[in-house]
């Protein structure tokens, strides 16, 4: 399936919200912002490991143009059937499978 600009651009606003609902729902941070950014990057881990999406790191990320990335903060189809979208620091990617995108579309948020 072939999707459109639109839908993923509402792909990447899902994946947005629910790390955004996963930061949030974090009650007692350490006051220490590098700990802060490693618990929440390990629940955010975790919910993708869950929900079945694969969570890479992009070694190199400043300079790194490779055909199979999309720009920061967007998101592009690759044609082994994967939704792969990108943070706004360009830094880390998701892998959402394709039918799991399908079903998050359908059902308008992810689980």
């Amino acid at each position: 399936m072939k999707f459109s600009r639109e839908s993923l651009n509402k792909l990447n606003e899902m994946i947005k919200d629910k790390f955004s609902s996963i930061k949030e729902s974090i009650p007692l941070l350490p006051r220490d912002l590098n700990e802060q950014s490693e618990v929440i990057s390990h629940a955010w881990r975790d919910y993708c490991v869950g929900a079945g999406m694969n969570l890479g790191v992009i070694a190199g990320y400043e300079t790194e143009c490779r055909a199979d990335l999309p720009p920061p903060g967007e998101a592009l189809f690759l044609p082994e059937g994967v939704v792969r979208i990108r943070n706004i620091w360009g830094d880390k990617y998701v892998d959402i499978p394709e039918e799991f995108a399908i079903r998050a579309l359908a059902l308008g948020f992810l689980p």
